[in-house]
């Protein structure tokens, strides 16, 4: 026996692994920069900026993906760049949420000098817009589904076919 291929939703956990990971190399940052007696830059605003246009793009472009599925006028190699950038969303966001949770955490405390405030206010931002990003590769991912998508097996569950004697 052998296990059948196959593609799956994204869990939950799945995102708190890519939260967790997220945090880990977060932290890791923070730990090279204090080994090197260095200050971390201030995100700047175009990081929140560009992961909300690209989730915004995402729910837009899963307003449309049921319709032209459902028509049978969804190219395959069209269904697979939207599952792969949908999943793509979702991991990205969430490790980029992960990492600046750490960010922010470190400047808190030293909030009230300009700086930290700069870096915890534009933390807070991306960690939303994060947050937003994984929410809209989630939309799209579960635009490019289709009846009996993932309903076969449980997630986590191994998918066996015979192997012909």
């Amino acid at each position: 026996m052998t296990r059948k291929p196959g593609l799956t939703p994204t869990t939950g956990r799945q995102v708190v692994v890519a939260v967790l990971a997220g945090t880990v190399v977060g932290w890791m940052i923070l730990s090279i920069f204090d080994l090197a007696n260095a200050f971390l830059p201030v995100t700047p605003w175009s990081l929140p900026a560009l992961l909300t246009l690209l989730a915004i793009a995402a729910i837009l472009y899963a307003r449309a993906l049921p319709k032209r599925l459902e028509q049978h006028r969804v190219p395959a190699l069209e269904a697979v760049r939207a599952m792969v950038m949908a999943k793509s969303l979702i991991a990205t966001g969430a490790l980029l949420a992960g990492g600046h949770v750490i960010y922010v955490g470190r400047w808190l405390a030293s909030m009230a000098a300009a700086v930290p405030a700069a870096r915890v206010w534009h933390g807070l931002v991306t960690i939303g817009a994060a947050a937003f990003c994984s929410w809209g590769g989630w939309i799209l991912e579960r635009a490019c589904m289709i009846d009996g998508d993932g309903n076969d097996v449980d997630p986590g569950e191994d998918q066996e076919i015979s192997e012909p004697a």
